[in-house]
């Protein structure tokens, strides 16, 4: 059976339908969506990047990010995880 479902990203608004994955790709088709590029984060390319002013996420950057596409946003998160603005 050849079943498309839709991979479901939270954003401040609510929830948005980002791409359909097929459900019979290895790893059931599932998975993490990178903040950046919006597409499937594949075992061994994730990178976890907390921001101290969006611990939750809902400003949409704490979150997982493909390694490659995680390197501007993890310089940016360490200057404002500094807060020098205090």
């Amino acid at each position: 059976m050849h079943c498309k479902i839709p991979s479901m990203m939270r954003h401040k608004g609510g929830w948005e339908t980002l791409v359909y994955l097929d459900e019979n790709l290895p790893g059931g088709g599932g998975g993490p969506i990178c903040l950046s590029c919006r597409r499937l984060i594949e075992r061994g390319q994730r990178a976890r990047i907390e921001f101290n002013t969006d611990p939750n996420g809902d400003d949409g950057l704490t979150g997982d990010y493909h390694i490659a596409c995680s390197k501007p946003f993890a310089a940016l998160a360490r200057v404002i995880n500094m807060n020098l603005w205090r």
